[in-house]
């Protein structure tokens, strides 16, 4: 929303409701198997397992990637 042009912004989280109030234009649920969809409950180990299990498709996401920027709101477990 700031004007800023070529730039993809792209939302990771366990949390399907909180994806859904993502302005981003691509979302990634990561961890469907091992949180359900329902967050990482404060739990670092569960937050990992979801990357870890979700590492293809985020890599999908990023390959094109000239430059990242990684930000993060850390809600506990992600």
């Amino acid at each position: 929303d700031a004007g800023v042009r070529g730039v993809e912004f792209i939302a990771v989280n366990t949390d399907k409701a909180a994806l859904i109030q993502s302005k981003a234009n691509q979302k990634i649920q990561i961890g469907d198997k091992t949180t359900s969809g329902m967050g990482a409950g404060g739990n670092p180990d569960n937050g990992r397992a979801a990357a870890e299990e979700s590492r293809d498709e985020i890599a999908a996401a990023i390959r094109s990637a000239d430059m990242i920027f990684i930000t993060a709101g850390m809600g506990g477990g992600t």
